[in-house]
């Protein structure tokens, strides 16, 4: 798990944030711990109080973490969730690009491919909760990608039109 992206999902803005601190080089609890306060906030985009929180908020994370680790004789292997994926038809579908469905970027493509989603088509037909799960990725995030992706490659269909009579369905009345 990239406990930095559990950070920023957790108390940060997600993505954005994760991509800024891995840019400026933070790229483990410790560090982020250890940032200049000035720094840390005017990437957080906040005051210095929002910045003192952030490093708060990073050790007792990392002191969870630690903690939650179980020593490796007592480990039993514990895998994910698999990520559910209809098989399509189709030859091999091409890597899923940064900005190739609105709000996919690079940091999301890298997430998603380490999670075995490496296409728009793997992405439509993904289950969005064990995604979310395992890629540390908010659901709701999974969820809108997951359909942009099916928009994307056909699989949304519009519903089909009721054969009702508008007449029959004001009849019927409100909650029917």
């Amino acid at each position: 798990m990239d406990a930095i992206a559990l950070l920023c999902n957790l108390y940060a803005d997600g993505p954005t944030t994760r991509s800024r601190l891995v840019d400026a080089g933070w790229t483990s609890l410790p560090r982020v711990e250890a940032a200049p306060l000035e720094i840390l906030a005017e990437l957080l985009g906040g005051g210095g109080q929002r910045a003192q929180r952030f490093q708060r908020e990073a050790a007792l994370l990392r002191e969870r973490l630690e903690a939650g680790e179980p020593d490796a004789e007592e480990a039993s292997p514990r895998e994910p969730p698999p990520v559910k994926v209809r098989s399509s038809p189709a030859p091999a579908p091409a890597r899923i690009a940064p900005g190739s469905i609105d709000g996919l970027d690079g940091v999301t493509c890298d997430l998603l491919a380490v999670e075995g989603v490496e296409s728009l088509e793997a992405l439509a037909g993904a289950d969005a909760l064990a995604l979310a799960q395992t890629s540390g990725l908010p659901i709701t995030h999974v969820l809108h990608l997951r359909f942009l992706a099916r928009r994307a490659t056909g699989e949304v269909r519009p519903e089909p039109e009721r054969a009702d009579e508008p007449a029959e369905r004001e009849a019927a009345g409100p909650f029917a």
